[in-house]
Parts: structure tokens; sequence; C-alpha cells
């Protein structure tokens, strides 16, 4: 009978362990994180639900990423830091997570990341050295004064800034101290600036960041005037 125990342990253990560590520690937007026990994997889910009944990667693992560095036993979410006037609607991706020692961000342990000082804001994270932002980790941004202003543009004490043009470097020609957005939901309204600063009227451009329209000296940009260009 012992015998028989034995080989019905032996069938069952093993596939009731797989199961449970199996069980993502952490999913949102598809991306599920599980662990073995040693380390945190990072799986893209294929449409299963909370236990994926799929086959395991076989090493040296295909498909499911180890996070270098997670602790599976203190892993956990911390905040999804998309930003909420942003006018596609679409999340930027930007999850959060952490353990007891470090920031993991896009999937990655960010080593020299300081987890006791992480706060989240709305389209953006800091700690006291860096700005997690739209899927980049920045230490050249000031997390201090670091300000998302929308439309692909956000300020720190050094200047202004664009996603599509130089990302961290900041815009010469912008002044910081005056420079506004109109309306973070409406970058792309036609006839009407997006920004302005003391000199100069500024419409968001796509991929090629934003154009200069008008100085601040004409008349404001409308619908009768929006493809005045400053030449």
């Amino acid at each position: 009978m012992f015998y028989f125990i034995g080989i019905f342990l032996s069938l069952i253990v093993p596939g009731l362990a797989y199961f449970y560590l199996r069980i993502p520690l952490e999913k949102r937007s598809g991306f599920a994180y599980y662990t073995n026990g040693v380390f945190v994997y990072e799986r893209y889910s294929d449409g299963g639900g909370w236990i994926n009944f799929d086959l395991p990667d076989i090493v040296p693992f295909l498909r499911d990423k180890i996070v270098w560095g997670a602790s599976p036993f203190s892993f956990k979410f911390v905040g999804d830091c998309s930003y909420s006037l942003d006018p596609t609607g679409g999340s930027t991706g930007s999850h959060i997570y952490k353990d007891n020692y470090h920031v993991i961000y896009q999937g990655k342990v960010i080593w020299d990341s300081d987890v006791g000082s992480l706060e989240l804001f709305d389209g953006y994270a800091t700690d006291k050295n860096r700005v997690y932002l739209r899927g980049h980790v920045s230490k050249r941004l000031d997390p201090e004064t670091f300000e998302l202003l929308g439309c692909g543009f956000w300020r720190d004490k050094q200047g202004v800034y664009n996603e599509f043009v130089g990302f961290e470097k900041p815009i010469l020609e912008i002044d910081k101290d005056t420079f506004e957005v109109r309306d973070p939901r409406k970058c792309y309204t036609k006839g009407l600036y997006t920004a302005k600063d003391k000199n100069k009227f500024y419409k968001s451009d796509g991929v090629f960041g934003f154009r200069i329209i008008a100085n601040i000296d004409q008349d404001e940009p409308n619908d009768s005037n929006s493809d005045l260009v400053l030449t």
C-alpha cells in the first residue's frame, strides 16, 4: 500500500507544485511575473488565465525572461504611471514594480535605485536619483523639479524638453520659466497652438516634436491663421 501511496504522491505533488509556482506574482496589461522560488520570471500572456496550462520553457528559456536580481519573496506591483491626459488615451506601459531592495522597471532591476524614495505621479515616477518616464530611466532629468507638461513636453530646473527632440536635452530656444502647454488633451487640434512662452507660439508636430508657428508679437494663432509659420 505504501508503494502505491508513494507513486501517487510522486505524480500529484510535482504537478501541484508546478501549477502553484506558475501562478503570477503580478499580472498587468498582459505581462505576468511568476517565480520558481529562486528567480522572478517575466512572461507575456498568450491569453490564458491566472493559471496558465501551457508547457513551461526549457532551459535556456526561449520565451520567458529572468528578471535578474529581483527577489521572489518581496516582489510586488507598485502602480501604473501612464499619463491620464494623454490625448491618444493609451497606456505608456509604465508599470512600476519593486522588491525590498530595488525598483523594477520595464522588466529590469534598476540596481542603484532608491526604493524608499520611490513616488508615482500622473505620467511618471521618481526616486531621489532618477525619473522613470515613458519606458526610459533618466539620471539627467532632475527628479525634485521635474514636471510633466503634456503634449510631449516636460520641464525641470535645467529647461524644457520634448519627447521626440532630445528627450533629456533642454531645448535652448524655449524659455523654461514662461513656457506653458495650452491643453494636454488637445495637442493636435487644428488651428490652435499647443504651447507658448514669452517669445513664441509652438505647435506639436508628431514624431518631429514641435515647430514654431508664430512670434508672440504676432496675432495669436487660430483657425483662420493656423498655417502661419515663423520664417
